[in-house]
């Protein structure tokens, strides 16, 4: 899908910025048990927020419109947006909430655990405004944990021309049976395996071999892509016809945390620059591959330098 039209945005993202309360600990404690952590950080995080950050470091070109509290953390959030060059015009100060917040437990072995603890509830800037805004975007980038929020913003999304990009989070709660009116707007359809199992009521681990097919079916429903992150195993992206199974790279990997927002920003810079499927998966894999070799959501946000050095390197074996 090439975008040729002249639009100075690539992606705006919706919401989500956090800030991450990252600890180590030995091993990912159970209900009812107490286990000893060393405090790595607090660190600037959230998924729509880690995407925007992503997208601008690979060469994109991000903007990000959502509120922060009126306390040191939403000031941290802010700066951190304006140290990766992504545009805040439609960001807001709520001064009356503390900002959103996650605590992360991160093991020994990159795995982790997230508590997400949000404090503010989103509300959508002047409609005149929000259009103009949306009319300097090529994709709307958003997570629907509020459906009525979710497919206002995105209805006026398309009048303004700007398609539509959605991650299913498995805190969003959503079900596909909620979701066929959005679907009918989005372009893109993004999850985790997680995710994807919680969006379509399975309860048992989803196979590489059942997302493929899940995958397959969902397009049926109106976006034109669908993307499903694996882990260690890679990604399945599906669009236009063609279905790639990439089996991901191996790094040294630290801190799987915010490598699908990075697979996502990648994925969508593709898209934007009008590559081929083949190409936009292996790129977003690379991407997210090198953003688990640093600690934190932003700890290693990979340049388009870094991940076309990967790419090359991956050739090299291959040969």
């Amino acid at each position: 899908m090439a975008t040729t039209e002249k639009r100075p945005i690539d992606a705006m993202a919706v919401s989500a910025a956090s800030i991450d309360h990252v600890i180590r600990v030995r091993q990912l404690p159970a209900f009812d048990e107490k286990v000893i952590g060393a405090l790595v950080g607090r660190l600037p995080g959230g998924t729509m927020a880690n995407f925007a950050c992503a997208l601008s470091r690979l060469g994109g070109r991000a903007a990000w419109m959502g509120t922060v509290g009126g306390d040191p953390e939403g000031a941290m959030l802010l700066r951190d947006f304006r140290r990766f060059r992504v545009d805040t015009q439609l960001a807001r100060v709520d001064r009356r909430r503390h900002s959103n917040f996650t605590v992360i437990f991160l093991g020994p072995s990159a795995e982790r655990a997230i508590v997400v603890v949000p404090s503010i509830r989103e509300r959508l800037p002047a409609p005149a405004r929000l259009r103009r805004s949306l009319t300097r975007a090529r994709f709307l980038y958003l997570s629907p944990h509020d459906m009525v929020f979710a497919e206002r913003l995105s209805r006026i999304a398309r009048k303004a021309g700007c398609r539509v990009a959605v991650e299913v989070e498995p805190t969003a709660d959503l079900r596909l049976a909620q979701a066929r009116s959005l679907l009918r707007h989005t372009d893109v359809l993004a999850f985790n395996r997680d995710g994807l199992a919680m969006f379509l009521g399975i309860r048992t681990a989803i196979s590489p071999g059942q997302a493929e097919r899940h995958v397959r079916r969902l397009l049926s429903y109106g976006p034109r892509y669908v993307a499903v992150t694996l882990g260690r195993h890679g990604a399945i992206l599906a669009g236009l016809g063609e279905v790639m199974v990439h089996p991901g790279f191996r790094v040294n990997a630290v801190d799987t945390t915010g490598a699908g927002d990075c697979f996502s920003a990648a994925l969508i810079l593709g898209l934007c620059r009008g590559w081929p499927l083949p190409a936009i998966a292996s790129y977003a894999n690379a991407a997210a591959a090198l953003s688990t070799t640093g600690l934190g959501p932003r700890g290693f946000l990979p340049s388009d330098r870094d991940v076309r050095r990967l790419l090359r390197a991956g050739a090299r074996r291959r040969g």
